[in-house]
C-alpha cells in the first residue's frame, strides 16, 4: 500500500491488531504522535532471510504487565526511537534492534545485535548471543536486574550509565567476557551486595566507575574506580570515599560529581566511553568517573 511513498503517519490514538504485524522487506517508516498499539502475539515480527529497515518513532507498544511479546526482530534490522516498549521483546540471531531516546518498561532477549542509547530502562536484558551496546542510559527499579550475561558468548559494553535500585540483589550480573566503564551505580539499600556480580571462567572488567554501594567488589577486575567506604578493592587506580562526599545531591538524585568530590579526573581515558558522558558531554584528557563528566 506504500507504493512509492516510504512513511505511515498514524493519528494518537489507541489501536487493537487481532493479529501480528509482520514485516516484509520494504524499508519505510512508521510516525505517529504517540499512539498504543495492542493486540497480536507478538504484535510486531519480522521473518528470518528479510531485508526490512523500518523506523517506528513516537509510539507505545503495548499495555503494562502483559506477557506477551511486543516485538520479535529476526532477520531484520528495526530501530525505535521515541517508542515506550511496555510488553518484552525479542532479538533472534539474525537480526538487529536499536532503540534510542525511548522508554523500556518490559524486559528483553537478544540473542543478536541490539543497542539501547539514550534511555530511561526499567526492565532487565538477558545477552544470550551477538552484541549488546547499552549506552548512555538511565536505569532504575526496585527488583530487575538490569544487564544479565550469561555465559553463552556473545560481545557485551555498557558505558555512561547510570543505576539506580531499591532492591537487594546485583543490578548487573556477568558470566562470560564483558566490558563496562563510566557507569555510576546507586542503591538505597543497606545490604551488602554488590552492584555488579561477576561469575565464571571469562572475567568481566570495570574501569572508571562510581559505586556508592554497600560493599567493594562482586568478583569483578575493577580499575580506576571509586568505592563508597572507607578503602577501595584490589585493583590499579581503586580508590574509596565516603558516599556523602562523592556526589552534588545524593538525596535529591543528582549524581553528578561535586567540586570536591574523589571521582574527579579518576577515571581511564583509555576505557570504552571515555569520549563522552551520558549527556552527550566530551570528557577531557583526564575524565571523571562515572556517568557524568562536571565541567
Amino acid at each position: 500500500m506504500l507504493a512509492t511513498r516510504t512513511t505511515i503517519f498514524v493519528v494518537g490514538a489507541t489501536y487493537t491488531s487481532p493479529a501480528t504485524i509482520q514485516l516484509g522487506a520494504r524499508a519505510f517508516t512508521l510516525t505517529s504522535d504517540h499512539a498504543t498499539m495492542m493486540g497480536g502475539a507478538p504484535m510486531v515480527s519480522s521473518s528470518p532471510g528479510t531485508t526490512t529497515n523500518v523506523t517506528m518513532r513516537a509510539l507505545t507498544l503495548g499495555v503494562p504487565n502483559v506477557t506477551a511479546k511486543s516485538l520479535v526482530v529476526s532477520g531484520s534490522t528495526l530501530t525505535l526511537q521515541d517508542v515506550t516498549i511496555e510488553q518484552p521483546f525479542q532479538v533472534d540471531n539474525v537480526g538487529s534492534l536499536l532503540i534510542e531516546s525511548s522508554t523500556i518498561d518490559a524486559a528483553g532477549i537478544t540473542s543478536a545485535t541490539t543497542s539501547i542509547t539514550r534511555s530511561t530502562v526499567h526492565a532487565g536484558i538477558t545477552v544470550t548471543g551477538g552484541s549488546l551496546r547499552y549506552d548512555s542510559n538511565h536505569f532504575a527499579s526496585s527488583s530487575s536486574v538490569a544487564i544479565t550475561k550469561p555465559n553463552t558468548g556473545g560481545d557485551v559494553q555498557v558505558v555512561d550509565s547510570v543505576f539506580v535500585t531499591s532492591g537487594t540483589a546485583p543490578v548487573i550480573a556477568f558470566t562470560d567476557i564483558a566490558k563496562l566503564a563510566f557507569c555510576t551505580f546507586v542503591t538505597t539499600q543497606a545490604t551488602s551486595i554488590a552492584a555488579v556480580a561477576c561469575a565464571g571462567p571469562a572475567v568481566a572488567t570495570i574501569s572508571s566507575s562510581i559505586e556508592a554501594w554497600n560493599t567493594l567488589d562482586g568478583g569483578c577486575s575493577t580499575t580506576h574506580s571509586l568505592f563508597a567506604g572507607s578503602s577501595p578493592p584490589g585493583g590499579t587506580g581503586n580508590i574509596a570515599a565516603p558516599v556523602t562526599s562523592i556526589f552534588v545531591d545524593l538525596a535529591g538524585g543528582d549524581y553528578r560529581p561535586n567540586a570536591t568530590s574523589a571521582a574527579r579526573g579518576q577515571g581511564d581515558p583509555t576505557a570504552p566511553g571515555a569520549d563522552h558522558d551520558i549527556n552527550g558531554a566530551s570528557r577531557p584528557a583526564t575524565p571523571d568517573d562515572g556517568a557524568y563528566e562536571v565541567p
